[in-house]
């Protein structure tokens, strides 16, 4: 993929990386060897923090880059790069280092005409699944040649406002198309992960991976005292609930308890499981507050609780999931925001051992309409039926 990169002349390479399959790592090691090159590289992305993400991954590759970043509000004394307060700054910054150099920004800065001006080499868009296409136009006028670099199969970017057919893509979804993974004439997938275990990432590869996504077999190290590693259904009866439930708050607090200080091996000594080693998603604010109360009365205030959006880009041993709703019926956002691919994807892919999915057993009656609530009905089907029960006190296949 390096060699592709330096090949480019006025051209565009596109990269899939799923979760844990090294997309920061091989950004990191694409910019340590391209600036000791002699070539200027651009990053740009979502948010300061993923930008700085992989900022950071470069400057582990070689500490001694030249780097800078404006601050997003006031400079941090602890950041490893240069932050020059202005763009007219930045540009003189560039000029001073002629010889190479690496610049971070969000897409405000590198649509600007100062910094347009002398083009960079390569232009780095991290996250370009979430990254807009209009937006990703607009950058791309500041570099010779541009990498994306990111997964469309990760939550969709948040669009406002009514858009023209197309318009409300991401940059890496506008060329992917319908495809779950990339074709291999417009660019790499990445089909190795190094996060989930090889039983958590096989229910999570064909899900939204058409199955090519494996496991490095260092994955497969991990271990739970007691429980075998991979995908686990927790069915709970409830009727009527929408955006909370109770029943499934007490369930969740049930497995964390059963969990909880079990022997946790990770490439290394065996230590007992804590709250920090358990994350709980929830599809709503509220079913996250719920949960989140019953597991600090049950004595587990330190456990992550919280929405799927929270949590991208995050991993735990353990992830339990809490669909919340009912059945079919009862979603107030429709089946196309709960049985979202992208959003069970994320929240199943945190997982480095043990994915929990607590829900009701009537979730998938629906009266399907369209072929895309098809989809989304059979994607969620497919893991219930894939999933070992799991029983309380005891689990393993």
């Amino acid at each position: 993929m390096i060699e592709a990169v330096e090949a480019l002349d006025g051209s565009t390479l596109a990269v899939q990386g799923p979760p844990g399959a090294g997309k920061t790592y091989l950004a990191g090691r694409l910019i340590a060897k391209l600036v000791r090159a002699g070539k200027t590289i651009a990053v740009t992305s979502t948010s300061h923090k993923a930008v700085e993400n992989v900022l950071s991954a470069a400057l582990k590759n070689a500490p001694d880059l030249p780097c800078a970043k404006r601050a997003k509000r006031t400079p941090d004394p602890a950041a490893p790069w240069e932050q020059p307060k202005t763009n007219p700054a930045l540009v003189k910054w560039r000029e001073e280092h002629d010889t190479g150099h690496l610049v971070g920004g969000t897409a405000w800065t590198f649509a600007n005409a100062a910094i347009r001006e002398e083009p960079f080499d390569l232009l780095i868009i991290d996250e370009a699944g979430q990254f807009a296409l209009a937006d990703a136009l607009a950058v791309s006028m500041c570099a010779k040649n541009l990498l994306l670099l990111g997964d469309p199969q990760q939550l969709p970017q948040v669009v406002q406002g009514t858009h023209p057919a197309g318009a409300e893509a991401s940059a890496l979804g506008h060329l992917i198309g319908e495809a779950d993974i990339i074709p291999a004439e417009l660019g790499y997938f990445l089909d190795e992960t190094r996060r989930m275990h090889p039983a958590v990432c096989a229910p999570v590869s064909r899900l939204s991976y058409a199955g090519r996504l494996h496991s490095h077999p260092s994955a497969a190290e991990r271990a739970i005292d007691g429980v075998e590693a991979g995908l686990y259904l927790a069915e709970v009866d409830h009727h009527g609930n929408t955006t909370r439930s109770v029943e499934e708050a007490d369930a969740v607090t049930a497995i964390v308890a059963d969990l909880h200080g079990r022997a946790w091996t990770d490439h290394g000594e065996p230590r007992p499981l804590g709250d920090e080693d358990i994350l709980v998603v929830a599809p709503y604010n509220l079913q996250a507050r719920v949960v989140a109360r019953a597991l600090d009365q049950a004595g587990y205030p330190g456990v992550r609780v919280g929405t799927v959006d929270r949590f991208q880009g995050q991993e735990a041993p353990v992830v339990i999931t809490t669909m919340t709703s009912s059945s079919a019926v009862d979603l107030p956002r429709g089946l196309d925001f709960l049985l979202s691919r992208n959003r069970l994807n994320v929240a199943l892919s945190r997982a480095q051992a043990l994915a929990i999915v607590v829900c009701s057993p009537r979730l998938v009656e629906a009266d399907i309409r369209t072929v895309d609530q098809m989809r989304l009905v059979s994607g969620m089907l497919g893991l219930m039926t894939e999933a070992v029960p799991w029983h309380a006190g005891r689990s393993g296949r």
